[in-house]
């Protein structure tokens, strides 16, 4: 059975936000990573998916999913 990921909902002005804080060279690797999985599973990525590409487990980016 293939369990189908949660869908983020953020509207322009926190993905706007989400982009800059993922790009500012001051901000924290936390923050920049959590910024990259909150914006991939926007874009409707699977965690599997963004796991790979953050080389994170899957668990981590479900938990930030959620």
């Amino acid at each position: 059975m293939s369990r189908t990921a949660l869908a983020v909902n953020l509207n322009a002005e926190d993905s706007v936000q989400l982009e800059r804080w993922g790009s500012a060279p001051g901000t924290p690797q936390q923050v920049v990573l959590r910024c990259r999985l909150a914006l991939a599973a926007w874009k409707g990525q699977e965690d599997q998916e963004i796991a790979f590409e953050e080389a994170v487990n899957r668990h981590t980016v479900s938990l930030w999913r959620h």
